[in-house]
């Protein structure tokens, strides 16, 4: 099994002095498998709450209950193609309708396209750059402002983690 190498003075910036992270819930994409998946059980070690958004909703689900019986954290699957425009907006909108804040961000979503660019057609370069570039920047955008990440003055929230994870496939 992949296990990612997350440096240890970083999981300390984003978890109390116990090593925990209380009870901060963590959304993660690209979760169905790989390094998300692997993410996603680095974070439920250290007791962060999990949004975990894939296409594969069998997989989701597994993954989610696994790492509740694991660590006793909540955790959310939240199947979505990040290809299709609108699902970022989408899944924004079902975090606040369930009343879930995001407090730290892993943008992990991504694929390689086979081939030569020439050879593919517009409409999966298309995805393909909805995927690895619009949705990352969409979904920093729209969870940052509740993250306390954007407000200038030190006493207010700024608890809050947007990690991008990049990866590339061969």
């Amino acid at each position: 099994m992949f296990a990612p190498k997350i440096s240890m003075e970083r999981m300390k910036e984003m978890t109390n002095e116990s090593g925990e992270g209380s009870r901060r819930t963590a959304l993660i994409t690209g979760a169905s498998a790989g390094i998300g998946a692997a993410l996603a059980r680095v974070f439920a070690s250290h007791r962060f709450n999990l949004v975990l958004t894939g296409r594969r909703a069998d997989r989701l689900s597994a993954l989610a209950e696994e790492l509740r019986a694991a660590h006793g954290v909540e955790t959310r699957p939240m199947p979505a193609d990040l290809a299709c425009a609108g699902s970022c907006a989408e899944l924004v909108g079902t975090l606040e309708a369930e009343g879930i804040g995001i407090d730290a961000l892993v943008n992990n979503a991504g694929y390689g396209v086979p081939g030569f660019y020439r050879d593919t057609s517009w409409e999966t370069q298309r995805d393909f750059i909805q995927v690895l570039v619009t949705t990352p920047c969409e979904l920093t955008h729209r969870l940052l402002p509740g993250m306390g990440l954007c407000e200038p003055h030190p006493l207010w929230r700024r608890q809050g983690d947007a990690d991008q994870i990049l990866a590339s496939a061969p």
